[in-house]
C-alpha cells in the first residue's frame, strides 16, 4: 500500500436522498449469472456479463437486429432487447412508473418485483393515498395502481398548473416507494408521475422525473455546518432533517447506521454498523466509536468519533442509513448500556489515589 499519513477524516454526506430504481440489496434485485451485490447496491459481474443486473450475456449482444429496442435497450441474439433499469417490456418501452392521462383523470400504474413487499404512496397521504395491488398484466411482475380524478379536492389532489400563454394543462403527483413498512432508508426514494395536456391537440405527454427531497444529510463539528473534513478522533455531529415527508409525518429518527470506506486502487472496502435497531451495536462500542443516536426536534442525529475505517489511508467514508417516519415527536427506544467485561483471572488491579465514593 502506498505510505499515506492522514490526520484527517475525510467525510462524503448526500444533500438529500435520491430515488435509486435497481438496489440489489432490495428484496426482488437480484444480481445474476455469479454477480455479486456491492456495498453500494450496484453488482459487479463476472467476466463475460453487463448491465446493471448483469443479466446480458456480451457475446449475444447484435449488431444487425429485427427489433427496435427502446429507451436505451441493447438487442442481442437478434432479436430481443435487453433494457436499462428503469424500463421492460419485449422492447424496453414499458416504464417501470407511469401515468395513464385520460380525459379526466390520471392514473398512475407501477410494476414491480414479485418479491417486493413494500408500499407506495402519494406524498400527500401516507395512508389515503396508497396504490393497491391489481391483477397484473405482465408475469412476474406485481402491479400497482391509483386512480386520481383532475378535480380531487382531497387529500390525494394532483398539482395543476395551467400555461397563461398556450391553455396547456399540466398534472403531476410525487410518488413514493418504500420497502419496508414505515421506514425511510438510502435507496428508497421518489418520483414525479406527470401528464401534459396541450390545448391545440390535446396530445398527452407522459414524463417520470426522479425527486430527491425527502431527508436532507449534513455533517458537522457540532459548530461548522456542512464539514467535508475533520480530523481523526474529533466528533461528528450527522443530523437527518426532514424536508418533504409524507403527509401526517414531521420527523424522523435513525434505526440503522453504518458507515463504510472504499479504496478503489486496492479494490478493499471496509464497514462498520454503528447503530442497529437504534442502539449502538457492540463491536462500534469495542472500537471506541462512542455512538449516540438522537433526536433533535424533528430531526434525527448521531454523534460519534471519527475514527477511519482504513488506518494511515485518506479513504472519505460514506454512509448507509434507514430511518423511520414519525407522526409528532419521534422517541427513542431505551437501549442497555454496553455488556460489562469480566476482568481475566488474576488481573491486578493498581488502584491510584483514593478513587471517588457514590453515595
Amino acid at each position: 500500500m502506498p505510505p499515506f499519513i492522514s490526520h484527517f477524516f475525510l467525510l462524503s454526506t448526500f444533500a438529500s436522498l435520491a430515488l435509486c430504481s435497481f438496489y440489489c440489496k432490495n428484496p426482488g434485485y437480484p444480481c445474476l449469472n455469479g454477480g455479486t451485490c456491492l456495498y453500494n447496491g450496484e453488482c459487479n459481474c463476472t467476466s463475460g456479463f453487463r448491465g446493471f443486473n448483469c443479466g446480458l450475456d456480451s457475446s449475444t449482444i447484435s449488431a444487425a437486429c429485427t427489433v427496435e429496442c427502446h429507451n436505451k435497450g441493447i438487442c442481442y441474439n437478434g432479436d430481443k432487447c435487453y433494457c436499462t433499469k428503469d424500463y421492460m417490456g419485449p422492447t424496453c418501452q414499458q416504464a417501470y412508473d407511469f401515468a395513464d392521462c385520460n380525459k379526466s383523470s390520471m392514473k398512475i400504474k407501477a410494476y414491480r418485483p414479485t418479491e417486493f413487499n413494500g408500499e407506495m404512496f402519494l406524498m400527500q397521504s401516507m395512508f389515503g393515498c396508497k396504490l393497491a395491488e391489481v391483477t397484473s398484466t405482465i408475469a412476474g411482475y406485481k402491479q400497482y395502481e391509483l386512480d386520481v380524478p383532475h378535480d380531487s379536492t382531497g387529500p390525494c389532489k394532483l398539482k395543476k398548473t395551467i400555461d397563461a400563454t398556450t391553455g396547456d394543462v399540466h398534472f403531476e403527483v410525487n410518488v413514493s416507494t418504500i420497502h419496508h413498512a414505515g421506514q425511510f432508508g438510502m435507496y428508497d426514494g421518489l418520483k414525479t408521475v406527470s401528464c401534459h395536456y396541450s390545448s391545440r391537440d390535446q396530445a398527452i405527454v407522459k414524463d417520470v422525473t426522479n425527486q430527491d427531497l425527502i431527508v436532507s444529510v449534513t455533517a458537522s463539528d457540532g459548530s461548522t455546518p456542512n464539514l467535508q473534513e475533520i480530523p481523526s478522533n474529533d466528533v461528528i455531529h450527522l443530523t437527518f432533517k426532514p424536508v418533504n415527508l409524507p403527509g401526517g409525518y414531521k420527523a424522523v429518527k435513525i434505526l440503522d447506521l453504518e458507515m463504510y470506506s472504499v479504496v478503489e486502487q486496492w479494490n478493499e472496502i471496509n464497514s462498520m454498523v454503528l447503530l442497529k435497531d437504534q442502539c449502538m451495536t457492540q463491536k462500534a462500542d469495542e472500537l471506541g466509536y462512542s455512538v449516540s443516536n438522537e433526536v433533535d426536534g424533528t430531526s434525527g442525529r448521531a454523534i460519534l468519533k471519527a475514527i477511519p475505517l482504513f488506518e494511515n489511508v485518506p479513504a472519505p467514508v460514506h454512509f448507509n442509513y434507514r430511518l423511520r417516519f414519525c407522526r409528532n415527536r419521534c422517541i427513542l427506544k431505551s437501549c442497555a448500556s454496553p455488556s460489562l467485561k469480566p476482568m481475566p483471572k488474576g488481573e491486578i488491579f493498581k488502584h491510584q489515589g483514593q478513587g471517588i465514593r457514590i453515595v
